[in-house]
């Protein structure tokens, strides 16, 4: 199974943009786009870096150390690097892409080197098998990602939305975030183009950085949230559509974004610019219409 190459990095829709959902910034970003221009993305801050870098972390450790034995999807093997699954194929371009040949539980051991878990315990290797991601691919609708992959509970198969959270957050979760749910809809979605599996069963789990505990939510994956996913692209697209050629920089964007057919047609999720989804976004200058702000050097 072969996932789309985007042309570019942002030419595509991700599953975690429809969590926090905002009509006007993938038009923007889509005009830029145009423009021939990545969007200037700046880097994140040592601190937000190390948070990230953390919860990259506990989801390898939760996968590979606590519920290996529930996962579905691709292996690679600690020892040799063998790919089980799946393969990696460079192109002409030095394009490294991932062909996903079956998603699969974990091997008991590997089929190259022949390594086991008991050796990798008596030998002292971090992991057995790591657990890499599966992709999904919506072709028609430009959405691709990675899940975190196909997890077998209470006899039912069902995808994994696993989110790292801090104690204090953990303690009071009472179910899952609705931009989660959005998610896990186009997750499931993503399954049934990509691998022509029906897989309605979301499980949202929301692990304690500090204790490795676990509270998980089943919800289903219904129609009604994707067909609100394809309508919302639709809208984006159109809209795109009938502003093409008229942009040729920023501050036609800049006059653009004031006009009131496009602000008719285009909503805007953060309510002023100094609420925080704003602050974050690329896009926040041309979005509130603001003269770009020199940064010290």
């Amino acid at each position: 199974m072969k996932a789309h190459k985007p042309r570019k990095v942002d030419d595509w829709f991700h599953p975690h943009t429809f969590g926090r959902w905002c009509r006007r910034r993938e038009v923007l970003r889509m005009l830029v786009q145009d423009l021939g221009e990545k969007i200037k993305r700046k880097p994140p801050a040592p601190a937000l870096g190390l948070i990230f870098e953390a919860g990259h972390a506990t989801h390898r450790h939760f996968r590979n150390a606590i519920i290996p034995h529930k996962m579905r999807g691709c292996w690679k093997c600690g020892s040799c690097g063998e790919t089980h699954g799946y393969r990696l194929v460079t192109d002409e371009s030095g394009w490294e892409e991932m062909y996903v040949d079956d998603l699969i539980m974990r091997p008991e051991a590997c089929t190259r080197c022949g390594f086991t878990e008991d050796q990798s315990h008596h030998l002292g290797y971090e992991v057995f098998m790591e657990f890499i991601e599966p992709p999904i691919t919506i072709a028609g609708y430009r959405i691709k990602g990675h899940t975190d992959g196909l997890m077998h509970h209470l006899d039912k198969q069902m995808i994994a939305e696993l989110k790292s959270e801090d104690p204090h957050l953990w303690k009071d979760r009472r179910g899952p975030n609705i931009g989660h749910v959005m998610q896990g809809a186009c997750y499931s979605w993503g399954m049934k183009e990509t691998y022509g599996l029906d897989v309605e069963l979301v499980a949202a789990v929301y692990i304690n950085k500090s204790t490795y505990r676990s509270k998980s939510y089943i919800f289903k994956a219904d129609s009604e949230k994707i067909d609100w996913i394809k309508n919302e692209i639709d809208s984006a697209n159109s809209v795109v559509s009938l502003n093409k050629g008229r942009v040729s920089n920023e501050e036609d964007l800049r006059i653009l974004r004031g006009e009131a057919e496009f602000n008719t047609h285009c909503v805007r999720e953060c309510a002023h610019e100094n609420v925080s989804q704003a602050k974050g976004c690329p896009l926040r200058e041309i979005c509130f219409n603001l003269k770009t702000r020199k940064r010290k050097s």
